[in-house]
């Protein structure tokens, strides 16, 4: 096999020597013709120089191929062609390498493509599946409500419109509320009458469930206490203030009345007093009068005017 490509190559390797020869025989003969017509045009001495000296270049080259020729034929050239044979295989090989490479790498990718594709649709598939599982849930729920709506007693259902919205019945898996408003201070109770007789109190708090159960002929007994986890963060959750409500502030009228009536007392006196103050500074600013009946009557009309300013003052006052 080796032999072969060493044939191969070094038929290749003549093949391509004599194609050169050829081509540069042809290029003799172009440049023989070209010196022939610059010298029967009798050009400048230069130019039929440099044409012949072209020749011979071509010559030249013509001859070492020939005898490169001859040499590879009587297999002189034997290292020469292992080598060129050499890095032809060593080509081959990349190649090839390369090739498995580019392969690889395009089945790796094509399996990538296809887990991620499967992934995708596995998952769309899995999607459409929970939904058609929810719709599926919901028409069921649905009709299972409508069919306990229709069973739901009337006497139960005449208790809800008494009973708030902390309150309410389990029947037959639903929930009924009662329709009053909700009592932020009480725990959520909730009753469900079992079918051999026992009633079931389900009790509700902010962190706690407890489970009641009083059979028909017997006393109530706790039978279930857990603690209760809650998902949400905690100041998203109705806090349930279990006990009694806190005492409501209720109005005082009398306790009003009284400290009212003392601040208009208060505010009556303080104009009294800074009455008779203006009235004293008044009374040193005046002259004496010697009259003791002018006296009298100035007097008697101070006392009027000072009632009728105290009584208008009061009665701002109060207003």
């Amino acid at each position: 096999m080796n032999q072969i490509n060493l044939q191969l190559v070094k038929k290749e390797y003549l093949s391509g020597l004599s194609r050169q020869v050829d081509d540069i025989t042809r290029l003799l003969r172009n440049a023989e013709k070209n010196e022939k017509k610059l010298m029967a045009e009798k050009t400048n001495q230069w130019f039929i120089t440099k044409a012949a000296e072209n020749i011979n270049k071509l010559q030249d080259k013509i001859t070492s191929l020939k005898m490169e020729i001859k040499m590879t034929k009587r297999g002189e050239n034997k290292l020469k062609i292992q080598e060129m044979y050499d890095e032809r295989v060593s080509k081959q090989r990349r190649e090839r390498l390369d090739f498995q490479r580019k392969r690889q790498e395009k089945i790796e990718k094509k399996r990538e493509e296809k887990a991620v594709l499967k992934g995708f649709f596995d998952s769309q598939r899995s999607i459409r599946k929970d939904d058609r599982d929810k719709k599926y849930q919901a028409r069921k729920a649905y009709y299972h409500f409508v069919r306990t709506e229709e069973r739901f007693p009337e006497n139960l259902r005449k208790n809800l419109k008494k009973m708030t919205n902390n309150r309410g019945y389990i029947y037959n898996n639903i929930t009924y509320y009662g329709e009053l408003p909700e009592n932020e201070y009480e725990p959520i109770i909730l009753f469900e009458r079992q079918r051999n007789g026992t009633l079931l109190t389900h009790q509700y708090t902010d962190d706690e469930y407890i489970l009641h159960s009083k059979p028909k002929n017997g006393r109530q007994t706790i039978i279930k206490r857990e603690k209760i986890v809650h998902k949400v963060p905690t100041e998203m959750i109705r806090k349930i203030k279990v006990g009694k409500a806190p005492p409501q502030k209720t109005f005082n009228k009398k306790k009003h009345q009284r400290s009212e009536s003392e601040f208009r007392k208060r505010k009556i006196a303080d104009k009294e007093k800074h009455y008779k103050k203006s009235k004293s500074q008044n009374h040193h600013k005046k002259k004496k009068n010697t009259n003791p009946s002018l006296l009298k009557t100035s007097k008697k009309e101070e006392k009027v005017v000072s009632s009728e300013n105290y009584k208008s003052n009061s009665f701002s006052a109060l207003m």
